[in-house]
């Protein structure tokens, strides 16, 4: 990934950071938006929600605690206080007060965003039976296959696609006009 690059191959902390940060929001942002997509929210009622959140912690809070479980509160030994602590902060000491990043600093936001992910991802495929269709599309996206199922990610998802069939592109076409939708919503009432 891009955070990856930045820190290991040249050096740079700081964008080590903010990239990571920004990664990992991007992720909890559209996953939140294909969970809503797959309960059937309108992309109206999508972006009001995402309006009344007033952050990224909240939005996460009020979309994915209630429906993926675990704690999403920040308290502390948690995937999501590590992801504050470590990707959240961090980002924003640089982006708004120009703080500089030590490589361990830097170090810790990379590894945070790959153990986060991996927390979050596992969260959806423990509720992969409400949410087949996200858990699908999270695992293409993070080549990875839920804990416990056999052989390797890329056979797993392969059965996955082939059970989904049509229904699969159906809700990718689909979520993409409501993801369109939801960010129109977004522009004529920014809240």
């Amino acid at each position: 990934n891009d955070a990856e690059v930045a820190l290991y191959t040249h050096g740079q902390y700081r964008s080590a950071v903010v990239l990571a940060a920004a990664a990992a929001e991007a992720f909890v942002s559209i996953l939140a938006q294909c969970l809503l997509y797959e309960e059937g929210m309108s992309s109206e009622a999508g972006a009001r929600l995402m309006a009344e959140a007033r952050g990224l912690k909240k939005w996460a809070e009020r979309v994915l605690g209630p429906r993926i479980r675990g704690q999403w509160d920040g308290r502390t030994g948690s995937a999501v206080s590590d992801w504050v602590g470590h990707l959240i902060h961090p980002r924003n000491q640089v982006m708004h007060s120009g703080v500089d990043v030590t490589r361990s600093e830097a170090i810790s936001a990379v590894h945070t965003l790959g153990s986060f992910r991996r927390w979050v991802g596992q969260q959806v495929f423990n509720h992969r039976k409400k949410y087949p269709l996200t858990a699908l599309a999270m695992s293409l996206g993070m080549m990875m296959a839920p804990e416990g199922s056999s052989g390797d990610p890329m056979s797993w998802l392969a059965s996955r696609l082939d059970e989904a069939g049509e229904s699969f592109v159906e809700y990718m076409n689909g979520f993409e006009k409501w993801q369109l939708e939801m960010e129109s919503h977004r522009a004529q009432d920014p809240g």
